[in-house]
Formats: structure tokens, C-alpha cells, sequence
């Protein structure tokens, strides 16, 4: 789901800090989906960003001069360049856990249909940054390079867990405005998973928002500057009972004190 235009609108207006300018480029950026199947013109970049025409035009321009956007020469319409995997790789690279935490996944997904991801959150949901997916007779997807609701998923809950109190709440707030009438039934989902994890260490969803999806996830804290990440096993619920993902629980909850050691946090019990 990408970023609604109303939300970005709303955010350039409220802090005189904020620039305009850059946050309408970001803006474009974000318009385009994984799922294009060809490149954008500035009009439909227009109805995607809700900015006028001119604007996008002028923008459009700047990121392909900047090396973020390519025009094709014949349609004059746009696409992703490699410029915008500069910062993406200085983020990753960061994450030097992704190289400790493959083998470990990699033992996860030993069981057929489970897909064991490692995201973190980017707005009000959950980017994977590593992935592993088990062989499998039932078709299913993994979650890497994809984006999971935090509201309405065990990888999400377990990221909100993870967070410090202030954070939490600052997000939580975020998640109520977002989901408004369904917030009734969503926020004591979320809450009371935040409190299985405080017990237990993980949590468990059995086709709670999508019937023939299950899953189970940990927090991981990476470091106190706020980063969070957080990890999961899942796949059709027709292969994962609540038995075995109990077991993938503990599991997930072993997996998560090496990872927390291996970058230095305090072992937990």
C-alpha cells in the first residue's frame, strides 16, 4: 500500500520545518508501485501524488538529471533509475545482522510453507530486508521485498513490541487515526500481542486478518538509537498448525537472543 497522498499533504503543512519541495520529490518517488508494468507519465504521476502537473513536471525533471528517475526516450514517460539504490544500500549495509541472520533463518525454513522474513518498518508497515522460503507443494508468497500492514500482522505486532514506551505510543497513535472505525477491533489485537511477547517472547496469529495465513514473530532490538527489526515464520494455514508454530515461536525466540548478542544487547531470559 503506497503512502496516501492526503497523509503527505497533510505533513508538508504542518511544520514550517519541512521542505516543501524535497518532501513533494519524495512524494513522487513513492508513487511508483512494484507492480508497474510500464513507465509513468506526469499526468498519471499527477493522479497518483495528487500535485498539479506543472509541479511534477519540474520534479520529474530535477530526479532525472539527479539520476533518481529514467525517461524513456520514446514515450517520455518515467521509471525507477539505480540512483535510488544508493541510500537503500548505505541503509542495508548498516544492517550488518542480515548477514547474521541468514543461517539462522535458513534453519527456520526447514519446514514446507514456511517463509521466514526479517523487516523493519517504513510508515505503517513492514519492509523485508531478508528473506528465506522453504520448498513447498502450495504456492505461497514470501514477504521479502514486500510490505506486510504493522496493524494487522504478527511481524507488525511483534515490531511494535520491540519499541521503546514513547515510540510505541507515538505509532500506536498513528495506527488509531489510520484505521479509525476498525481501531476498535485492531488496537486490542495488537495489544494483546504486545503482552503475549512480554510473557512469552513471541506471538502467535492462526488466520486472524487473512484465514489462510498464519504466522509468528519476535521482536529484535538492534541497537538504543531506535532501530528495531523484527522476524517471523509463517505461511498457509493449512500446513502450519498451532503446534508447530508454538514450536517455531520458541524457536524464533532462541534465534532472537543470538542475534540481540551478536550486535551487543544484553541477553534476555
Amino acid at each position: 500500500m503506497p503512502r496516501h497522498p492526503r497523509r503527505d499533504l497533510d505533513l508538508e503543512g504542518s511544520d514550517p520545518r519541512i521542505v516543501t519541495t524535497l518532501a513533494r520529490g519524495l512524494r513522487v518517488l513513492r508513487a511508483f508501485h512494484a507492480h508497474d508494468e510500464q513507465p509513468l507519465g506526469n499526468k498519471e504521476l499527477a493522479e497518483r501524488t495528487g500535485l498539479a502537473k506543472a509541479t511534477v513536471s519540474r520534479l520529474t525533471y530535477t530526479l532525472t538529471q539527479l539520476g533518481f528517475l529514467s525517461q524513456d526516450a520514446r514515450s517520455g514517460a518515467y521509471a525507477l533509475a539505480a540512483g535510488v539504490l544508493a541510500p537503500a544500500y548505505t541503509f542495508l549495509s548498516r544492517l550488518d545482522i542480515r548477514r547474521v541472520a541468514r543461517p539462522y533463518m535458513q534453519k527456520l525454513a526447514i519446514q514446507p510453507g514456511v517463509t521466514v522474513s526479517l523487516a523493519t518498518r517504513h510508515e505503517l508497515r513492514m519492509t523485508a530486508i531478508e528473506s528465506v522460503v522453504a520448498e513447498s507443494v502450495v504456492p505461497h508468497a514470501g514477504l521479502f521485498g514486500g510490505r506486510a500492514p504493522i496493524a494487522r500482522t504478527a511481524i507488525g505486532h511483534a515490531y511494535l513490541a520491540g519499541l521503546k514506551p514513547d515510540a510505541r505510543e507515538q505509532l500506536m497513535a498513528e495506527l488509531r487515526d489510520h484505521y479509525a472505525g476498525d481501531w476498535a477491533t485492531i488496537g486490542p489485537r495488537i495489544q494483546r500481542d504486545i503482552r503475549t511477547i512480554e510473557r512469552k517472547g513471541y506471538c502467535v496469529v492462526l488466520g486472524e486478518w487473512t484465514p489462510s495465513i498464519s504466522g509468528v514473530a519476535v521482536p529484535i532490538v538492534v541497537d538504543d538509537d531506535g532501530l528495531v527489526l523484527s522476524m517471523s515464520a509463517g505461511g498457509p494455514a493449512k500446513l502450519l498448525s498451532a503446534d508447530l508454530l508454538e514450536e517455531l515461536g520458541i524457536m524464533l525466540r532462541d534465534v532472537r537472543r543470538e542475534l540481540e548478542r551478536a550486535v551487543g544487547r544484553p541477553i534476555r531470559e
